[in-house]
């Protein structure tokens, strides 16, 4: 859970712009990954005084893909989601990822912590054993997201799986060029 300091937001944004800001190589500010809707007040805020104190660089978030639930959504669909997001909080950009890509071992030997373990049993129906999977919806997500990116007029990209990680298998060549 990320830690909000509301009284001293500005001062503390402050100092991380004035520390980085001028660092040639810096694309932007990452302020969350995956947030839960019940951030996003808190994270335009945040957006907010960003754009003020640096409008050089993006104060960047990465949205949920579709699987999430709708309880780390925190909101009833995907779609009320990216809305409600893009509403609120009115990035530059809509950014989300999407892993397609699943080993085949053992759940209990890949996830790392409760939140993989989601991601996991939505995906698999709390099955312990399976093949290399391909994750359904990656189209479909990224036509959701485009279909919010025309209602709100934002660009969007996704983030897609390239390295080997927790419960995401190492892709082959021909993996990696789909």
């Amino acid at each position: 859970k990320a830690r909000y300091d509301r009284d001293n937001m500005r001062a503390h944004l402050a100092a991380v712009v004035a520390d980085y800001a001028g660092y040639p190589a810096l694309f932007g500010y990452h302020i969350v990954d995956e947030p839960n809707a019940g951030a996003f007040d808190t994270l335009a805020e945040i957006r907010r005084v960003l754009a003020e104190l640096d409008p050089a660089h993006e104060a960047y978030i990465n949205l949920f893909p579709n699987y999430a639930s709708p309880e780390q959504l925190g909101n009833p669909t995907y779609e009320d989601h990216l809305r409600d997001y893009t509403q609120k909080v009115n990035p530059s950009i809509i950014s989300y990822d999407h892993y397609h890509f699943l080993k085949g071992a053992k759940k209990e030997r890949i996830c790392v912590d409760e939140r993989e373990q989601q991601i996991y049993d939505s995906t698999f129906g709390g099955a312990s054993e399976y093949e290399n999977v391909d994750r359904a919806g990656f189209f479909t997500n990224i036509e959701q997201i485009r279909n919010e990116s025309l209602r709100s007029g934002i660009p969007f990209m996704v983030i897609i799986l390239v390295v080997e990680h927790g419960p995401y298998r190492n892709l082959t060549d021909g993996e990696i060029r789909w």
